[in-house]
């Protein structure tokens, strides 16, 4: 395994909870509705899909100015889908432009999203060797 070469793609999402939304309904509507739709839609492409849900800033965040209050949480959810190749993620992006299927994950996401933070970016993986010991 080359760590010079990206093995995967992946799509690296942050996400906000809607205004009014508790983190437990985020949780919920994300897990059982948002992603059942992502896995049907687009399940055939993706290599991975992993939803790491945060928990809360407390005492367990920092950041890299000691000085710094973490305050609120800046985002609810940070998702990484990593798919098979280029051409899946292709195929994703072709998927999502169907005008029916772009309003069913819309419309969706209004239910429990705050689509104005959302970010997205497209990440090339590389991988470590494993430490052995």
């Amino acid at each position: 395994m080359s760590s010079t070469e990206p093995q995967k793609i992946s799509v690296v999402l942050f996400l906000k909870r809607k205004p009014g939304t508790t983190k437990e309904e985020f949780a919920a509507h994300y897990n059982r509705i948002h992603a059942k739709m992502a896995q049907d839609c687009f399940g055939h492409l993706y290599d991975s899909y992993t939803r790491n849900l945060v928990r809360s800033s407390g005492e367990h965040a920092s950041t890299s100015d000691t000085n710094a209050s973490v305050g609120d949480d800046p985002y609810d959810a940070i998702t990484v889908i990593t798919f098979r190749d280029r051409e899946a993620l292709a195929g994703m992006q072709r998927l999502v432009q169907d005008p029916d299927q772009l309003a069913a994950f819309l419309d969706d996401e209004d239910k429990f999203l705050d689509r104005s933070s959302k970010m997205a970016f497209m990440c090339d993986q590389y991988a470590s060797e494993p430490v052995s010991g």
